[in-house]
């Protein structure tokens, strides 16, 4: 549906250039509900606003349902307008002078997407049932919630009856509680239209609440797409994995070229896959990997033996602080931690270890994780 290839944007700043877009490839197929992240900086909303139009890429191109919106060679661009996008803004842009009426009618009556003006309010009114504001219909928008006003712009873009939606960060201005009302709204809304929705967020839990698919960006980059489990199981670098979640990093050293075998400060490890080339290596597991055990400790592959430093019950799960050897551990249980002869013994399933090449790249930022953890 949503096909983007080689595609390149650079913007002058006082030093230079800087690339947000760094020579990008993306498929998405249709009906899915792909969603971009990363950190500020990282090109998500400059990849955003290129599909819509809003923005003009220096080259590749952009394909959506075989219709080519953008591409330098040979040269094509069609304006945002006569693209037939939807689009949700994080700001909402609803019009403080507009009834919640008027702002979902106002691009049926003069946008590129104009109906006839007996169909107009029969399509608004349907608009507004979809996000749950038909009761607030001649109201005016100055007396809408955050969360309200944001369903306001939801309605006003799928008015149009669009096949491929964009919405960029349309929760970050909402509380913890609207931002799930809305999100969840916005999902069920994209299964009811089939559209085809291409999201922008910096939040990972709101991306993965959402999406079929997810896409990491850093410094303009993709760094991996694919689905939500995926990306957080099998991430293929640890930039991935931190991004995803808390990750416990040791370094580590192949035992020999014939085992499968990570020997660490604090045991050895059984891992799953290594490429026996690569010798020193960082191998990580998550928090909720690491499982309390109630057998005696006997220094077996894959067991620690650690110090409980702290531990806190939330209600539906303990977090907790492991000392082993000089390595703080961050560790999730759903029952307390329980101590054998003042130690706390825990496994962890080979299948649950990530394993990283210690090049540089990888230890330098490992190491930045590590120093900001």
């Amino acid at each position: 549906m949503i096909s983007i290839s080689h595609l390149m944007k650079e913007f002058t700043v006082t030093d230079g250039k800087v690339a947000a877009l760094n020579d990008l490839n993306i498929e998405v197929d249709p009906g899915e509900f792909f969603v971009i992240v990363g950190a500020s900086g990282s090109g998500k909303t400059t990849l955003l606003r290129s599909v819509a139009g809003l923005e003009n890429p220096d080259s590749g191109s952009i394909k959506v349902a075989d219709r080519t919106v953008f591409s330098n060679d040979p040269p094509v661009w069609v304006a945002a307008q006569d693209r037939g996008f939807g689009m949700v803004f994080q700001s909402y842009a609803v019009w403080p002078h507009l009834t919640v009426y008027d702002n979902v009618a106002l691009p049926l009556k003069e946008g590129a997407q104009k109906i006839p003006g007996e169909q107009v309010r029969a399509r608004v009114q349907q608009a507004l049932e979809m996000v749950q504001l038909e009761e607030q219909i001649d109201r005016p928008s100055t007396l809408l919630s955050g969360g309200q006003q944001q369903r306001v712009a939801l309605a006003r873009a799928i008015a149009v009856n669009p096949s491929v939606l964009l919405m960029d960060e349309p929760l970050s201005n909402l509380d913890a509680r609207l931002r799930e009302e809305v999100r969840g709204k916005i999902r069920e809304l994209a299964k009811h239209l089939d559209a085809t929705v291409l999201y922008v967020t910096h939040d990972q839990i709101e991306a993965m609440a959402v999406a079929n698919k997810i896409a990491l960006m850093s410094f303009g980059k993709l760094l991996q797409y694919g689905s939500p489990i995926d990306l957080y199981t099998k991430p293929n670098c640890p930039e991935v994995a931190e991004f995803f979640g808390t990750v416990n990093w040791l370094p580590g050293e192949l035992k020999s070229a014939e085992s499968n075998i990570i020997k660490t400060e604090i045991g050895e490890f059984s891992v799953p896959d290594i490429d026996a080339q690569e010798k020193e290596v960082w191998i990580g597991f998550r928090p909720e990997h690491m499982g309390i055990s109630t057998d005696s400790y006997n220094a077996q592959t894959n067991h620690i033996q650690a110090d409980l430093r702290n531990s806190t019950f939330l209600g539906d799960q303990y977090i907790f602080e492991a000392l082993a050897g000089t390595a703080q551990l961050d560790g999730k249980s759903r029952v307390a931690p329980a101590l054998q002869a003042d130690k706390l013994h825990i496994a962890i399933e080979p299948s649950d270890i990530m394993i990283f090449p210690a090049n540089d790249e990888n230890t330098s930022f490992i190491n930045t994780a590590m120093t900001n953890s």
